[in-house]
């Protein structure tokens, strides 16, 4: 490929703007990886193509890459180095808006902290307080209520719905939000792919409005399917 005036232009004007930052690890090229890629990796799924823009001079720059050919064309176990965490907050060419989501958190929705609520209700009770109800069976897919059991003062309290199929696979969970919307069904729902759903009164339009770890979900999903084998063991 032949780097044009103009590409040669732009790359040296980037790099004449493009601060000095630290540098971090070291990173070596994977087959088919690229430095775009790499930047996304690092400054995360929201990132502006104009951050990562500037990501992939910084790396240009502790790199000493000489023009936008060399930058496009890494050779798989390459090793290259990536600019230090903090530098990147502290470098001039990171815009206002990522600097204010590395040092501010996104103030979470009703739907995810209703999700988060749920989340701790499973993971601080003891398993066995925790239990799971059957509702529904049809069709290869069944409804179970989850309940925290008090023991110590025998109350017991239902904080969710959630569905599975034959083989115990958690399909969704249906919970409130903090604040609780509706008065006759769940606020919302997450699905397996950790989206957080709301629908309208007769569920005929679903919008996402939201998302949740995926980490926490199988956790969750884990501690629901065991607790559903205790439940077959015992009818057995």
């Amino acid at each position: 490929m032949v780097t044009t005036v103009e590409e040669t232009n732009f790359f040296n004007a980037k790099m004449a703007k493009t601060a000095k930052v630290e540098r971090g690890s070291e990173h070596t090229i994977k087959q088919g990886e690229c430095l775009w890629n790499i930047a996304k990796e690092n400054l995360g799924k929201n990132a502006k193509k104009s951050e990562i823009l500037d990501y992939i001079y910084q790396i240009a720059k502790l790199n000493d890459f000489k023009s936008i050919e060399e930058m496009n064309n890494l050779q798989k176990n390459k090793k290259i180095f990536l600019p230090k965490s903090n530098s990147i907050s502290n470098s001039k060419v990171v815009t206002p808006i990522l600097q204010k989501r590395i040092t501010q958190q996104k103030p979470k929705s009703n739907a995810e902290l209703g999700f988060e609520d749920l989340k701790n209700s499973i993971f601080n009770t003891p398993k066995e307080n925790l239990e799971v109800s059957c509702g529904f069976k049809g069709l290869g897919i069944s409804n179970y209520s989850i309940e925290v059991n008090n023991r110590d003062n025998y109350l017991k309290k239902t904080v969710a719905n959630f569905t599975a199929d034959k083989n115990g696979n958690i399909i969704d969970i249906a919970f409130n939000g903090r604040t609780n919307e509706i008065d006759i069904r769940y606020d919302y729902e997450v699905n397996k792919n950790g989206q957080i759903l709301k629908s309208d009164e007769f569920k005929i339009h679903t919008n996402v409005v939201g998302s949740v770890n995926k980490d926490d979900l199988e956790k969750i999903k884990n501690i629901l399917k065991e607790k559903i084998n205790e439940q077959n063991n015992k009818q057995h």
